[in-house]
């Protein structure tokens, strides 16, 4: 079965969302920065994938959701997406918000 987009192998993100994440992690770990900032990042994506995983490589991180999340109902609000920053522990500490 082809890919809905024929420029796009059928192991992409449409076809696997996980894929995209998958890549995502690849290039934070090669780089290892000491900070990393995310965009459009799910809640659900970061909670259950990204700071899990990265937790693992010694980072931390704190997400915010964007300000609709206060209109969602309750079952929908893991699928906003926000802005994570995410800092190497052994180099950062957060100071306050």
């Amino acid at each position: 079965m082809r890919a809905a987009n024929p420029c796009c192998i059928e192991t992409c993100i449409y076809a696997n969302p996980l894929f995209g994440l998958v890549g995502i992690l690849e290039e934070i770990r090669h780089y290892s920065a000491d900070i990393v900032n995310l965009q459009e990042v799910e809640k659900v994506q970061y909670n259950d994938f990204f700071l899990p995983e990265l937790q693992k490589d010694g980072y931390e991180g704190i997400f915010e959701a964007k300000g609709r999340i206060k209109n969602m109902y309750d079952d929908l609000k893991h699928h906003v997406d926000g802005c994570a920053i995410l800092w190497k522990k052994s180099k950062w500490v957060l100071a306050g918000l």
